[in-house]
């Protein structure tokens, strides 16, 4: 009887316990930010089982809107609001272009010789991705809001003619791009990787962040007997479906004396990493860059702010993610030798973040620094800070003279 006794108590405890958890509220740790372990780090590139996103046939166009407005009307028919520039023009100066998800776009030379514009008046160009644009026509007029950035002024017709192409479309060899990427991370196995993070969230904003905008600093270094050493400096935007997208400078002194490299790559699921974009510039102060959720996948675009050139990239993901939860700013360095005068640094700067209904908003209004997630080392930093137009910069810098 008393055995019985017990085990009726203990049946009694165990029911109730059951009904305690399915009656308690679901834990803090579900909600994002609110525990430690929502957030993973993307491996260093160096761990990435590295390949060509071969997806990218299932989206094969993008549309690119083009229009060119002499520099006197521009200034009467725009309006500038937050970042944004709106202008109103006749629809048939517009022109619609599909080029493939997957290459480089320059600006078309047709494009420029179709202007209704004296030879050598000033121009501004618009040349970019309709998905950047909020676009429409009422009455044969189209009515254009686009990022400030997106408008190139030139001086003349033939100004603009010497950085555009006939042949304005062409493929990026990602295949041996990847290639070269993952021979080069392969001799860095008998280097010391040094790395720091800073994290940047988004669930105390409550904001649906859908896209990001910013630019890519070129390098500045001093070396005096370094040799072998890799480094990359880089943005990466965690989705909230464990999806990665970085866009990444990189300096590799051992293969490329010191030419910037622009890459960007798409990491499905924790898993492997998928090249999109590779770029290589060393004439340019910055490269901008542009990610975009839509409901085929991951649009991604490097741009030359001199040539107008775009780099396209795409993820068709059949498990998108639908937003961005948080990006960290990041400094690898592989260090093969020790000497003391090794110092490399750039600027990345996130200038504007795009919300689920298409609106445009500054970092600082949309992201909160989660300063417990920073991991500190020696030889690299990330120095993050708001600006007082309420972007993000942030210096980051590698090197044997980085403390």
């Amino acid at each position: 009887m008393i055995v019985s006794k017990k085990r009726s108590i203990s049946q009694i405890v165990l029911a109730v316990l059951i009904i305690l958890i399915f009656i308690m509220p679901v834990s803090a740790e579900f909600s994002l930010g609110d525990s430690n372990n929502q957030y993973w780090s993307a491996p260093p590139l160096s761990e990435l089982n590295l390949s060509i996103d071969d997806s990218r046939k299932d989206i094969e166009y993008i549309q690119y809107v083009g229009v060119i407005i002499p520099q006197t009307e521009f200034v009467a028919v725009k309006s500038t609001s937050n970042g944004t520039t709106t202008v109103v023009v006749p629809q048939d100066i517009i022109t619609i272009l599909n080029v493939p998800s997957s290459s480089e776009v320059s600006i078309p030379s047709q494009l420029i010789r179709n202007a209704n514009v004296a030879q050598e008046t000033g121009i501004v160009i618009l040349w970019a991705p309709m998905a950047l644009l909020d676009y429409s026509v009422k009455n044969n007029t189209a009515i254009i809001s686009a990022k400030n950035s997106l408008y190139m002024e030139f001086s003349s017709l033939e100004n603009a003619l010497s950085v555009s192409k006939i042949e304005y479309v062409s493929n990026m060899d990602l295949q041996a791009a990847a290639s070269k990427l993952s021979s080069d991370l392969q001799t860095r196995s008998s280097t010391t990787l040094y790395q720091e993070r800073s994290l940047y969230d988004t669930y105390k904003t409550q904001y649906q962040l859908t896209g990001m905008t910013g630019t890519l600093g070129k390098f500045t270094y001093s070396n005096s007997g370094n040799e072998g050493y890799t480094i990359y400096h880089e943005n990466e935007i965690y989705l909230e479906n464990y999806d990665c997208i970085e866009f990444i400078c990189g300096l590799n002194n051992a293969e490329l004396n010191n030419i910037q490299e622009y890459f960007v790559i798409a990491i499905d699921n924790q898993d492997s990493g998928r090249l999109l974009v590779s770029v290589t510039n060393g004439n340019v102060p910055y490269m901008e860059y542009y990610c975009y959720i839509e409901n085929t996948g991951y649009y991604v675009h490097l741009k030359d702010p001199i040539t107008g050139t775009w780099y396209n990239g795409n993820y068709a993901d059949p498990t998108r993610s639908s937003r961005i939860d948080y990006i960290q700013l990041s400094s690898e360095y592989y260090m093969a030798s020790l000497y003391p005068t090794l110092y490399v640094a750039n600027t990345i700067v996130e200038d504007w973040t795009r919300t689920r209904d298409n609106n445009w908003y500054a970092p600082q209004t949309t992201m909160f620094h989660k300063t417990s997630e920073d991991t500190r080392d020696i030889y690299v930093s990330v120095n993050p800070s708001w600006t007082s137009d309420n972007k993000l910069s942030s210096l980051h810098a590698s090197g044997t003279t980085v403390s």
